[in-house]
């Protein structure tokens, strides 16, 4: 009886780089076309803009904020000062 001892060779490991070699291809195509792209829609659009002789300065006039406050005891503040609900009728009224 004999026995048949080969010996096996062992499978070597590889990386298999055609995917990332794809990948890579296509990610350098979509940035030319990207890049193209952008710089020529940058100068595509020629607009006129109006001119003017003579600008108006507009005031803006200035926003008056309040902070109204009602606590769990029902006591009412505006901007942190305590206030009545008459006084603040009031206020608004203005």
């Amino acid at each position: 009886m004999s026995f048949n001892f080969r010996k096996r060779k062992k499978a070597r490991a590889e990386i298999n780089i055609v995917n990332l070699i794809d990948i890579i291809f296509t990610i350098n195509i979509f940035l030319l076309i990207t890049t193209t792209f952008a710089s020529t829609q940058a100068n595509a659009i020629d607009v006129n803009l109006p001119a003017t002789t003579q600008a108006k300065v507009l005031k803006v006039e200035e926003k008056k904020t309040l902070s109204v406050t009602i606590d769990k005891m029902e006591k009412i503040y505006l901007n942190n000062e305590k206030i009545t609900v008459e006084k603040l009728r009031d206020i608004f009224a203005e």
